[in-house]
């Protein structure tokens, strides 16, 4: 796909892909990094215009919502994992100061 090829596909399906990202992902910051990291890959795969194009697309941005969803759910199941050691570890702390 030429540079100008590009510009033309992009400007064309933004939008679209922008708000489909949104439906998924209700944060306009990761949405916008999502659909630029996207058309990054889309444009370093050099798949040509004549090819299916848009399944490609639609396939790198799956898997770019898949991505930041498992990553996003791992760091929220870190932080409540760590959230309730240190709650323990503090109710622990609580009933030794008690009996002293």
């Amino acid at each position: 796909m030429t540079s100008s090829e590009f510009t033309s596909y992009y400007k064309i399906n933004f939008k679209k892909i922008f708000r489909y990202v949104y439906s998924r992902i209700p944060s306009i910051h990761d949405t916008e990094d999502i659909v630029a990291d996207s058309f990054l890959a889309l444009w370093k795969s050099n798949v040509t215009i004549e090819n299916n194009t848009d399944s490609y697309l639609l396939r790198i941005v799956k898997n770019k919502i898949n991505d930041y969803l498992r990553r996003k759910y791992r760091i929220e199941l870190i932080t409540s994992s760590f959230e309730d050691t240190i709650g323990q570890t503090n109710t622990k702390e609580t009933r030794r100061d008690q009996k002293q």
